[in-house]
């Protein structure tokens, strides 16, 4: 009973906010979409309520009562067009599908996604916004790891790897785990004053613990490869060095303590890829996927059809699904769409980082590093370098399973798209109107600065 008052509670609070602004209807879509309660309290939630589609219903009312809003923010660029195009590929496949009836459910859930993907990028305005969304991300992956470990260490269940999660098997509900890890460090290096990012700075290291040993739990290497990948690249971006030494070293402590020996057995019969059958059954699968794609080369065989027709092109033992991202959509929708596929994954990635950059430099151009603005500054880059590590994760993963249709790349894909022209009117904003003052009511260097620029 409790857990359906909350969830009520949440969605009247977020249906009340999304009167005045979409990002309230934004937030309660992807805290469903990620989260995905009616999996976790299955025994607590009335049946038959897709509550991802309530919240849908929400934002497109949302987006039609704040139309002025929204439409005068209109972006059009690189990764909007990307996604359309995307979309319409997907279309065509399922017209030229040899089964239309299953690739037009695959394709409904994929309508779905990228519609919400593209109001996000309309709706994103602010940095406050991004910081929503990030935070609504990592609480939610959080109390997954959580429920867990707890499981496991209570009552001796590894349900993470029996089971999977939220309708993901054991490989999926590690990837999507694994995406949450870097979201950690954007909290875990802030040097924000506010006190709910303070709060998050201290919790950032439990729920780090958390999400690594949920994902050793589950056993699937390409998610703990995925991970790896992800935070070695984000070790090397972050500055200043030493920390990114010490969180090196602390996460190692933590891997080694964490991980049993018989993790540590299947992470390294990686290397043994020609004598593990699982590792042969994928490589078998992605061979397969191969011919697929170019027996039909323009529209593939249709969404999610190639597990239908996969057992025809393998000889021997072959997984039913090819566990491979970019190989599964050309087989499915077509060589042009996992070009277009691979296309907005590098745009997003290269807009995320330069985003990064961009508060960076402009962090820098305070003589007073501790001055307001250049905290603030700071700690965006710091955030857009955590959303890139955790798409970088996807985008690892990718090579070894196949989620498409995983929900929290595509909002990656909408903070990209927004994400520019956020951080310009952030450092617009800071320059035209610096805090006068920090906490403690000291003069600060952004008065000083402005000064400078306007002169």
């Amino acid at each position: 009973m409790k857990q359906l008052l909350f969830m009520i509670a949440i969605t009247a609070l977020a249906a009340f906010g999304s009167v005045f602004h979409p990002i309230w209807a934004v937030l309660l879509y992807y805290f469903f979409a990620v989260f995905r309660p009616q999996f976790l309290w299955e025994w607590a939630l009335p049946s038959g309520i897709r509550w991802s589609v309530l919240a849908v219903a929400i934002l497109a009312f949302s987006m039609i009562a704040n139309a002025n809003r929204v439409f005068s923010l209109s972006r059009v660029n690189v990764m909007t067009v990307l996604m359309v195009v995307f979309g319409l590929l997907v279309g065509a496949s399922v017209i030229f599908a040899i089964n239309p009836s299953t690739a037009s459910w695959w394709a409904e859930i994929h309508a779905k996604i990228m519609f919400v993907a593209l109001a996000t990028s309309l709706v994103i305005s602010t940095a406050n916004h991004v910081r929503w969304i990030v935070v609504v991300v990592l609480l939610s992956v959080g109390y997954i790891a959580y429920v867990l470990n707890s499981l496991y260490f209570t009552e001796g269940r590894l349900d993470i790897y029996h089971v999977g999660y939220g309708g993901l098997d054991n490989n999926g509900a590690a990837l999507l785990l694994a995406t949450g890890l870097p979201l950690t460090y954007c909290f875990a290096v802030s040097r924000s004053r506010e006190w709910w990012v303070k709060a998050l700075r201290w919790a950032s290291v439990p729920l780090a613990a958390l999400i690594v040993h949920a994902v050793l739990m589950s056993y699937s290497r390409g998610a703990m490869l995925a991970g790896l990948a992800a935070v070695v690249w984000l070790m090397i971006q972050h500055r200043p060095r030493r920390q990114s030494v010490f969180a090196a070293v602390l996460l190692t402590i933590m891997v080694s303590v964490l991980a049993g020996p018989q993790i540590r057995e299947r992470f390294v019969s990686t290397r043994d890829f020609q004598q593990d059958a699982s590792a042969q059954t994928r490589i078998a699968s992605w061979q397969a996927a191969w011919a697929m794609a170019w027996d039909r080369p323009i529209f593939g065989f249709g969404v999610r059809n190639s597990p239908e027709y996969i057992k025809q092109y393998g000889e021997g033992r072959i997984a039913p699904t090819v566990h491979n991202q970019y190989l599964q959509v050309a087989a499915d929708s077509g060589v042009p769409a996992a070009l277009v596929y691979l296309a907005v994954l590098a745009v997003a990635l290269w807009r995320l980082r330069r985003c990064a950059l961009r508060c960076r430099e402009a962090a820098m151009s305070y003589e007073d590093e501790d001055a307001p603005s250049a905290v603030q500054l700071r700690d965006m880059s710091f955030i857009f370098l955590g959303v890139t590590a955790s798409l970088l994760t996807f985008a690892v993963g990718g090579l070894f399973l196949s989620l498409e249709l995983l929900e929290l790349p595509w909002l990656w894909f909408a903070v990209a798209a927004a994400a520019p022209a956020v951080v310009e009117r952030l450092v617009d904003d800071l320059q035209r109107n610096p805090p006068e003052t920090d906490v403690d009511g000291d003069a600060t260097e952004d008065a000083a600065m402005a000064k400078r620029l306007a002169a």
